[in-house]
Formats: C-alpha cells, sequence, structure tokens
C-alpha cells in the first residue's frame, strides 16, 4: 500500500472510531539491522509511526513452524533491544508508543 493509500485507510477507520497510526513504515520487514532502523528513524514522518517488528527467543518449538518468520525475529530482537537505537529514541524526538497511546484525536 502507498503511504497516501494508507493515509486514507487510517482516516476511514478513525470516522468509525478505530484508532490508527497515520504511518505504516514497512522497510524494515525482512531487513532489520540497527543501520537500516536508524535510517527509517532519520526519515520519520510527523505524527504517529507503525513499524512492525516480530521480536521472539529463537527455540527449537520455534523453529518447528515452518514458514514463520523465525530467525528474522531473534535479528529483530537484536535490534530493538540495541543500546544505540535507544538512545536515537530518547533524543531524536521520537519514543515508543503501544496501540494504547494512540488518540481519536490524531490529525490526518
Amino acid at each position: 500500500m502507498t503511504p497516501a493509500g494508507f493515509r486514507a485507510r487510517a482516516a476511514l477507520l478513525r470516522e468509525q472510531g478505530v484508532l490508527a497510526p497515520d504511518w505504516f513504515i514497512d522497510g524494515y520487514i525482512g531487513r532489520a539491522s540497527v543501520e537500516n532502523f536508524m535510517s527509517i528513524l532519520r526519515q520519520w514522518p510527523p505524527g504517529v509511526s507503525e513499524v512492525p517488528v516480530h521480536v521472539a527467543m529463537v527455540d527449537e518449538q520455534l523453529r518447528r513452524l515452518e514458514g514463520c518468520y523465525v530467525e528474522q525475529r531473534a535479528a529483530e530482537l537484536a535490534v530493538v533491544l540495541d543500546p544505540q537505537l535507544r538512545e536515537a529514541l530518547e533524543t531524536d524526538s521520537g519514543k515508543l508508543v503501544d496501540f494504547s497511546d494512540l488518540t481519536s484525536s490524531q490529525t490526518d
């Protein structure tokens, strides 16, 4: 989906009372690295952005689930725990939130 398409969908959801972020940034999926995430941060658009991460501690049970984005989960966990990323989030006017932080007063 294009950024404009996502913004339009988010606006429709909010009109129906469903909270949604302003942006969905999927350039991280399958390309987990501190450098990639830092690049995303440098280009952060105004508003609330969702960057999906699928973190996990990979064990044998998870490895048995074929096609379940297994090893990538460990890589994503390492990135989100990296102190460099945490410091960048704290100093670059960004902050981590969850869906409970979304408000119905977000602007389009």
